[in-house]
């Protein structure tokens, strides 16, 4: 090393005789490389394999190490997770539709006076009272972007609009949006706690509602209390750190139901849990001193993304592009009308058939569905000519009503019975619907 790089550790007086071992090991031990030996090297803009890095041991002493084992070495000693692994840890969303974009069931047709029952894909109401909303799911949204991003993360929004309002709420009344989430996506979240990210806004400033997560029979319950600031803007809540419970049941059967997550937006006492952020004893959706949307005429409320994962962080929100979530979505219900046509609608596209009639009042044929379903559904037969349901319509242009589907498993069905006999025709055409009700 030449002299100049050296910081001496030992001071010389002028004309210094008897330089023995002990005054060169005080060089040598107190030595330091100065800052000029670094900069002074030829910059590289890479390592590659074989290169190796120069670092102080515990020990005090100097070591080398190659370049492919510095990144194994660091996540081993210091427990850190690769960005790959962490990636791979962290890109699983729980909530089925979580986008909103798919909507086989209205194709985002309004529902006025919405009753209890499905909306878009996989989201179902809950309400009980006076209380009355219009509901709609909406596609081509350019709005819902990933904030401090450019990144649109859905293009679909489900619309809740008070149709009539209930200010004053009876105990057992509620409003809530939610759904029934199968075994098998509790998997990835049961061994730890999770997290939930919502992208929502509403027109009435300073709305506070609440997210509760409850065990399949509602056993136990989660609620968390949230607020959204200002009107009219999308707002990105998360809700990280969510406690991992302790009791309850949470089976990951394929077929059934592991747990329910909702949105409470209205809620009586006897649904109000009596704490927030704990696992409480009993079936509760409200969060205490949450806002009550139904009481403010005009009021709306929106959803353009959620997102359920496991770990204790809201990780940046995980996109589910539309192929993914239409095939996830077939698995609980799956028509025969086009993607863009509501089930009932007067049309012979995509109509099966001929099923050979027999006896009269059967027909008979091979139904698969596009893949297995969830657990085995309802099905509701229509007819392609006036769109009724029960109903199918034979070869020769007429109407039978009573018809009902038989042998019915979670991948198809063999017979349609119907009430009605023919007369002269051969063959029967039919439009279904297959529904699990999730």
């Amino acid at each position: 090393m030449p002299v100049g790089d050296i910081v001496s550790g030992y001071t010389f007086v002028p004309a210094e005789k008897n330089i023995d071992q002990t005054k060169l090991n005080a060089i040598a031990g107190q030595a330091t490389i100065a800052p000029a030996f670094i900069s002074g090297q030829t910059p590289a803009s890479s390592t590659g394999s074989g290169d190796y890095f120069v670092f102080l041991q515990s020990t005090g002493t100097l070591a080398k190490i190659l370049t492919q084992d510095l990144a194994t070495s660091i996540g081993s000693s210091s427990g850190m997770t690769s960005a790959i692994t962490a990636v791979r840890l962290r890109s699983f969303n729980a909530a089925g539709n979580p986008t909103f974009e798919v909507d086989q069931r209205q194709a985002f047709n309004g529902i006025a006076n919405a009753p209890n029952g499905l909306t878009v894909d996989r989201w179902r109401i809950a309400t009980a009272g006076t209380m009355k909303s219009n509901v709609q799911g909406f596609q081509g949204n350019a709005s819902c972007f990933v904030p401090g991003t450019s990144y649109l993360i859905s293009q679909g929004q489900l619309n809740i609009a008070v149709a009539t309002t209930e200010p004053s709420l009876a105990a057992g009344d509620l409003y809530s949006i939610g759904q029934l989430i199968e075994g098998p996506f509790w998997r990835e979240l049961a061994g730890d706690v999770t997290s939930i990210s919502l992208m929502v806004q509403s027109n009435v400033a300073g709305l506070k509602f609440s997210v509760a997560l409850r065990s399949s029979n509602a056993g136990v319950s989660l609620v968390k209390l949230c607020t959204i600031p200002s009107a009219s803007t999308w707002t990105l809540i998360p809700l990280p750190n969510l406690p991992k419970p302790t009791s309850g049941s949470f089976p990951t059967t394929p077929g059934g139901i592991a747990y329910t997550l909702d949105i409470c937006l209205a809620c009586g006492t006897t649904y109000i849990a009596p704490a927030a952020d704990t696992w409480q004893t009993g079936n509760f959706v409200g969060a205490p001193g949450m806002s009550n949307l139904f009481a403010t005429s005009g009021g709306s409320f929106i959803l353009g993304f959620i997102q359920h994962e496991p770990g204790p962080l809201c990780t940046t929100l995980i996109d589910k592009p539309f192929s993914q979530n239409l095939d996830e979505c077939v698995r609980y219900f799956h028509k025969t009308y086009n993607y863009t046509d509501k089930p009932g609608a007067v049309t012979s596209a995509g109509v099966l058939g001929p099923v050979v009639l027999s006896a009269g009042t059967k027909a008979f044929g091979t139904f698969r569905f596009i893949k297995p379903m969830a657990r085995i559904p309802t099905l509701t037969v229509y007819s392609w000519s006036t769109g009724a349901a029960g109903s199918l319509t034979d070869s020769n242009g007429t109407v039978h009503t009573g018809a009902t589907c038989a042998n019915i498993s979670d991948s198809g069905f063999s017979d349609v019975n119907f009430a009605t006999a023919t007369a002269g025709a051969c063959a029967a055409y039919v439009h279904y619907t297959a529904d699990t009700g999730w």
